[in-house]
């Protein structure tokens, strides 16, 4: 009966119909162990021949179905792998496939060609996603897997292999391969303390890539800072500032970091943010007696660690008045004070982040005429937001955001009690 099934469904037959009765039940449920083995290794072993007359759309119906019935064996990840690589399409079911294969086969001597592969998948999926082509439909031996379940455990087997890689290089001496190495592992992982002092330590060999080699034991002892190494490490950074700053008197261009070192490493310094740009008025009150304005803000503040700052805001946002007379001006003239906090996401140059401010706000109306005057309100403003920053250099971010600035205003005073209005921003983070 079940080669009979088989037959049906490869002749193209449609499945039958079944009653609310008994579709609830599946059917491997109804076989037992050693049944459900021997369907298994029938297929794969069909899979396997089709494989070997280059019949890959057949082998890969084959092994899915083994699949179905008996998820956990990695040879049919394997094979169901190989089938779709040779198809060359299918990268999603590819792509878990190979990650569940190196998952039941962890210690396969194949791991680092086949995290290569998962690699080349990655940007052929980035690819078709940006190009907005429909999800690729998987079958329902694969489609259970979230892809995105895989992503953690593949780049930390990557990372391992470039930072084994790395060692065995040192050890025979080969630096600058043994560098590049050690530079891919942080690329994919950057919260390794032993990373950090194996690029360290091979920048000390080569004598060069000061900057680096500074920002590399800086890093190691912030991961490592009960380290027993740590008073002689202190001693080298002492060593490279003096070398960073002869190489800057005798004219030398300024070191350009590698990519894998120019990102968010905020953790533990002071920053000064400056901002500014256009203000949108959007509450109805505001927006049909105000026009556009502009605004000015800086922010100091301090790393909490690389994904979160605390700062105190200040600035000055002006708006004029839609309507006004001959020989007079009325214009409004905002000026915050607050408490802000900014939280970042991910660990790459470009991270996209969340803030939040709260503090009072100084909002004045100003008529100026010959006889000039001016009326000042202290209200409460909370303004979240949202924003995108770039890490341009060891201690230069740039970054655009944009904020909904709520001010609770007294007397009516934008013509509501609730002014809304939407400032747009760039700005740039110094960071000392």
């Amino acid at each position: 009966m079940d080669d009979q099934i088989d037959a049906d469904k490869k002749a193209g037959i449609p499945e039958d119909i079944l009653t609310a009765a008994i579709e609830k039940y599946n059917q491997p449920v109804f076989m037992d162990t050693d049944e459900i083995n021997s369907r298994t290794e029938k297929k794969l072993k069909k899979a396997k021949e089709l494989i070997s007359n280059n019949d890959f759309e057949g082998a890969r119906a084959e092994i899915l179905d083994a699949i179905e019935l008996k998820d956990n064996v990695a040879e049919y990840w394997n094979t169901l792998g190989e089938t779709d690589a040779s198809l060359n399409g299918h990268f999603v079911a590819n792509r878990i496939a190979w990650s569940r294969f190196l998952k039941l086969a962890p210690n396969n001597p194949e791991e680092e060609s086949i995290l290569d592969k998962i690699a080349d998948l990655d940007n052929k999926i980035e690819t078709l996603n940006k190009s907005g082509l429909p999800k690729e439909i998987l079958s329902p031996a694969v489609e259970k897997y979230d892809l995105t379940a895989f992503t953690d455990t593949d780049v930390n087997r990557r990372a391992k292999i470039h930072y084994q890689k790395a060692k065995d290089l040192v050890l025979n001496k080969d630096y600058e391969d043994a560098r590049a190495e050690i530079l891919g592992a942080i690329e994919l992982k950057d919260d390794e303390a032993d990373d950090w002092r194996i690029l360290g330590g091979v920048d000390e060999l080569l004598d060069a890539h000061y900057k680096e080699n500074l920002r590399a034991w800086n890093v190691y002892l912030k991961l490592a800072p009960d380290s027993s190494k740590r008073e002689s490490i202190l001693d080298k950074i002492a060593v490279l500032y003096n070398k960073i700053e002869a190489d800057k008197k005798a004219g030398k261009p300024e070191e350009t970091l590698n990519p894998a070192l120019t990102r968010f490493h905020q953790s533990g310094k002071f920053i000064v943010q400056i901002q500014g740009g256009p203000d949108f008025p959007i509450s109805s009150g505001f927006a049909s007696n105000f026009n556009m304005g502009e605004g000015a803000e800086c922010l100091i503040g301090y790393g909490v660690n690389d994904n979160i700052t605390l700062g105190l805001l200040s600035g000055y946002h002006s708006y004029n008045y839609q309507y006004n007379y001959p020989g007079f001006t009325y214009s409004v003239g905002v000026m915050p004070i607050e408490a802000v906090g900014q939280f970042y996401m991910g660990i790459d140059r470009i991270k996209p982040y969340l803030l939040l401010g709260a503090g009072a706000c100084s909002d004045t109306y100003s008529i100026t005429s010959a006889h000039s005057s001016a009326i000042t309100y202290t209200d409460l403003l909370i303004d979240p937001g949202i924003g995108l920053a770039v890490a341009v250099s060891e201690n230069f971010n740039f970054f655009i955001q944009a904020k909904l600035t709520m001010d609770f205003t007294s007397n009516g005073f934008f013509q509501e009690n609730l002014a809304l209005y939407l400032p747009v921003q760039m700005g740039c983070d110094l960071l000392f």
